[in-house]
């Protein structure tokens, strides 16, 4: 993995008088260094960055599953206490993007990280968390939570399973389109009117309708 230690040194060493605008700076990177986590561990997952520049929105998209993430460093908090803490709501921000899950992410130093995969359910009414000890030796109600990637696999299994029930076309099958040839299908969204999918041809992968597709069957049939 990259050295995460550069994109969060770069947003301390930035000139910024604006905290706000600091905390936004630092938001980013800590988005940036997940999103390099969750395509280490998701490789045959399309992974959508959904957030952009709207502090409303949620972070990232995997397969219908939505992601919030959160970082922190850890700092003196209180009384001389260095813990990791979390902003959960932000009255400033109003109403937030619902998540499914939500990845709060504790960088220590730049070769120690930890990750808290979390049901955002289980946290809808917080407004912030705070991780009192190394995450490692932390004992606290969150400590289930540590490192529990099967989790996020499950939720993406599910969302993968329920659009593949109700879509015309499926995960993994193999489809021909008249341009790009044959390709198989490695994500399903549902975008309201009906279903997209995520097709990696020989040379590319899009986004298409089930009307620009072909199963393998018809493909072998039209390229005779």
């Amino acid at each position: 993995m990259t050295d995460p230690s550069t994109p969060l040194r770069s947003a301390q060493d930035a000139t910024v008088k604006h905290t706000g605008w600091m905390s936004y700076a630092n938001g980013k990177r800590y988005e940036l260094v997940m999103q390099e986590i969750l395509t280490q561990r998701y490789p045959d997952s399309k992974i959508i960055y959904c957030a952009g520049d709207d502090p409303k929105a949620v972070d990232y998209e995997i397969e219908g599953v939505m992601i919030e993430i959160k970082g922190s460093k850890r700092r003196v908090i209180g009384k001389h206490r260095k813990a990791f803490q979390f902003l959960i709501q932000s009255c400033a921000k109003g109403p937030h993007t619902p998540s499914d899950v939500t990845l709060l992410l504790c960088v220590d130093h730049a070769d120690d990280m930890a990750v808290f995969v979390i049901p955002s359910a289980r946290i809808a009414d917080c407004k912030c968390i705070t991780i009192s000890s190394e995450p490692r030796r932390y004992a606290g109600k969150y400590a289930p939570y540590l490192e529990c990637w099967e989790y996020l696999d499950d939720c993406i299994k599910s969302a993968r399973s329920d659009m593949a029930n109700e879509s015309e076309l499926h995960f993994g099958d193999t489809v021909y389109n008249k341009y790009f040839g044959i390709g198989v299908i490695q994500q399903i969204r549902n975008v309201g009117h009906g279903y997209e999918y995520w097709v990696k041809f020989e040379r590319t992968a899009i986004w298409m309708r089930a009307d620009e597709l072909k199963v393998e069957q018809s493909a072998k049939e039209t390229t005779r």
